[in-house]
């Protein structure tokens, strides 16, 4: 059963000229500011409950999760999105689709649901399954496009041109992410050879490495960390206390075998 989903207006035409979508996905939030009722209202949905966000005259732009119940009433100038507003209800959102290099439009929307989007909260069911299913393959192509740019970037560190190429194919292989962690922060990642393949020897394929984070390194190269035969994580005892919560993790065989 599919989860109750909504779509959110950014209200671009009360604040014109602000991106008021890029800080709520900085943050992490959905905003209501219209009056008091705005926060029995955005304590609505269910925690899981997806939300659209919508901006006018752009579209779709993001999609996430209400991720707790707690609805924050907000007065602090410095804490507040819109600079126009004097209080706003803050809710925090697990925003996992971030569409806004090729937004979802209205035509689109219509198509699917038979109106354009109206309210600033609002539940809707006509049209859900299709339009959760163009937000899945949206960002999917969207990421996919992405990870060849951040792959090049990741690879420019690398001083040997054939390190360069074995980062960049680890890289897209790993999909942008350490394979233990999940972490996608290019700038703390490395991309390691798997025990026994060494670059001297050319082996510098996509297969012959994953992508990790930095300090994960570190514990793999020195055996505080690795992987047994079902391709789970293993700890050694003196580095458990501080990285417990790997212990365990699932890997896929393409990248620790």
């Amino acid at each position: 059963m599919l989860p109750d989903t909504y779509t959110i207006n950014t209200d671009q035409v009360t604040n014109p000229g602000e991106s008021l979508h890029n800080r709520w996905l900085e943050r992490g939030i959905a905003v209501l500011s219209r009056d008091e009722d705005d926060l029995e209202k955005l304590a609505q949905p269910a925690i899981g409950a997806i939300v659209l966000m919508w901006e006018n005259g752009i579209g779709g732009v993001a999609a996430g999760k209400f991720s707790d119940n707690d609805v924050l009433r907000v007065t602090r100038t410095e804490d507040i999105v819109s600079k126009k507003e004097v209080r706003e209800f803050h809710r925090k959102v697990d925003w996992y689709a971030d569409l806004r290099k090729n937004p979802i439009t209205a035509t689109e929307f219509s198509k699917l649901h038979g109106t354009d989007p109206n309210g600033r909260l609002r539940r809707f069911n006509k049209g859900k399954e299709e339009i959760l299913e163009l937000i899945e393959t949206r960002s999917r192509d969207i990421e996919k496009e992405q990870l060849e740019t951040r792959a090049a970037k990741f690879a420019e560190v690398q001083v040997r041109p054939d390190q360069q190429a074995f980062s960049k194919s680890v890289f897209i292989a790993c999909e942008g992410r350490c394979i233990v962690s999940g972490c996608k922060i290019r700038q703390v990642l490395d991309a390691a050879h798997k025990t026994g393949r060494n670059w001297r020897s050319g082996q510098n394929s996509a297969g012959d490495g994953f992508m990790i984070r930095k300090d994960l390194h570190a514990l793999y190269d020195n055996n505080l960390l690795w992987f047994d035969e079902d391709c789970k994580v293993r700890l050694a005892t003196n580095v458990y206390p501080d990285y417990a919560q790997y212990e365990g993790v699932q890997i896929s065989p393409a990248h620790c075998q």
